[in-house]
Parts: structure tokens; sequence; C-alpha cells
């Protein structure tokens, strides 16, 4: 399992990373498709926009323009049904 705990503080400090709602920051979690897209768009400075391609991503979900912006960048895919499926963990985690 990939461990960020020598970078968590630096990530942490420039918002590439957040902790939970909570207040918890659980480094060793495995990460949903949907954290890794947040996670990559922040990591490359982009701003997020555009309209969902995934049937699973809605307007209001927390994650939507982050998941569109790498989608549209190629950084993500979605299943042949169209879904996103933004809540199973991402692939490197399968």
């Amino acid at each position: 399992m990939f461990q960020m705990i020598c970078g968590a503080p630096l990530l942490l400090s420039l918002g590439i990373i957040q902790g939970y709602s909570d207040g918890a920051f659980q480094p060793n979690r495995d990460i949903t498709q949907a954290q890794f897209a947040v996670i990559a768009i922040r990591f490359a400075n982009e701003t997020p926009g555009g309209t969902s391609l995934f049937s699973d991503a809605n307007e209001d979900d927390w994650f939507c323009t982050q998941v569109t912006s790498a989608a549209q960048y190629g950084w993500i895919g979605g299943f042949s049904d169209g879904t996103f499926r933004p809540y199973i963990l991402s692939p490197g985690h399968r």
C-alpha cells in the first residue's frame, strides 16, 4: 500500500490534501477514485470546472468539478456504462 506519511505535512500546507470533516488525518487509509481526482487537480494547480461527464457525478457532489476536469485532461476515465463510481478504491489500491 502506498503511504504518503513523509510528504504529508507539505501536501497539507499546500492544500493538496486535507483531513476528514471530523479533523482526522488518516495517511494509511485507502483513497477512493473521487479523492484521487481531487488530489490530482489540486496538485496540478488547475482550476476545476466543466459539465459532468458521468451519470454518477452530480453537480452538487463535493468532487464533481475535479472529477470532470481530471477526465477532460485524460487523467481518469469512467466505465462503459457511463459511470465513474467515485467511491470505489482508486486503481492503485485494488
